[in-house]
């Protein structure tokens, strides 16, 4: 787990505040990637043998959970292995200094024949993976009779496991009171794994599924409620309203929420190939 550090989010007015840009931000790495990609020649004769090679590294803080798949796009008019199924790969382990695990595999291709120019392909190596992000969200909120007396600030800290997506709390946590309980907070979850989701149990690309695994200290909700579109692939605001469980007027209010992403994934790269033209 990344552990980030508490970011202090000032309180304006004892009702609430208005979101402001930035955050609390948890997570942001990729999950599995392709490390390298080529074949064994630039250029070929027309009709010969070729090999691929492609490795493939998680480099995320979870095993990919299986239903990882290396299909080679662009060569359709090529012979051969054109897909190879992946085993889950091991992730990073920094504490112990381990690396996640990674896999070179070889996929063997037969060129087209009979080409009357020297043509150039361009495939596109393409992993497809089943993975998660987890991220614990600690809230500790100041009441407004608190504040009366002391100046005070209601706090977070994220802790996300390092993946594709990152989980940003937005804005400016509010005050509550013992009278009233109830704050409104909004979660961004950014893709920046360089690649999208695609995820075909929640309803296609850039879905994700979305579930509290456990919460402390309040009750949450939050909409969407299970699943959610990222828009543009990119990104989407996900709005909880959380009701402390009895406030004291004195003190600070805290709570602990459990939240889990569960999605398909891909990432591409591409080389390049040239196959000749054939001999008169």
């Amino acid at each position: 787990m990344k552990l980030q550090s508490f970011l202090l989010i000032a309180a304006v007015v004892l009702a609430g505040c208005v979101g402001q840009p930035g955050g609390i931000v948890g997570g942001g790495t990729a999950g599995v990637i392709i490390t390298s990609f080529s074949p064994e020649v630039p250029e070929v004769e027309s009709g010969s043998e070729v090999n691929f090679f492609v490795t493939v590294k998680n480099i995320g803080d979870v095993d990919n959970t299986g239903g990882l798949n290396l299909e080679l796009l662009g060569l359709d008019d090529w012979e051969g292995e054109k897909s190879k199924p992946i085993p889950v790969l091991k992730a990073a382990d920094p504490a112990r200094g381990l690396e996640g695990e990674e896999q070179l595999f070889e996929l063997k291709l037969t060129a087209p024949k009979g080409k009357e120019v020297s043509i150039t392909y361009a495939p596109t190596a393409r992993a497809t993976f089943n993975y998660k992000t987890e991220s614990n969200i600690q809230f500790r909120f100041a009441t407004s009779e608190q504040i009366r007396g002391t100046p005070a600030e209601s706090t977070a800290k994220v802790t996300t496991t390092g993946g594709p997506f990152v989980i940003t709390v937005r804005g400016k946590l509010p005050v509550i009171s013992s009278t009233s309980p109830k704050a409104k907070i909004q979660l961004e979850i950014q893709n920046v794994g360089g690649g999208r989701a695609i995820t075909s149990t929640a309803g296609g690309p850039d879905f994700i599924i979305f579930s509290i695994e456990k919460k402390k200290g309040a009750e949450f909700g939050c909409t969407p409620k299970d699943k959610f579109r990222l828009i543009g692939g990119k990104s989407r605001l996900i709005t909880c309203t959380i009701t402390a469980l009895n406030p004291q007027p004195a003190g600070f209010a805290t709570a602990t929420l459990d939240i889990k992403l569960a999605y398909g994934y891909f990432v591409e790269t591409t080389t390049s190939v040239t196959v000749l033209k054939k001999i008169e």
